[in-house]
């Protein structure tokens, strides 16, 4: 599954909650400050399935 600007994260920890934390979720966000915000949430909710990426997803 593919989460493109996924900053402040919510759409991502409802995904992984349906995907029951299993398979592989790309969490992609290219704002910087944002980006860091979006890994804290993951990471406070317990998102283990989540890969995030700092880049423009047009470009990936």
């Amino acid at each position: 599954v593919l989460d493109a600007c996924a900053a402040p994260g919510n759409k991502t920890i409802c995904l992984a909650n349906y995907l029951k934390n299993k398979g592989v979720l790309y969490a992609i966000e290219l704002n910087r400050r944002r980006f860091k915000e979006l890994n804290a949430n993951l990471k406070s909710a317990g998102v283990k399935c989540a890969h995030t990426l700092n880049d423009d997803f047009l470009t990936v």
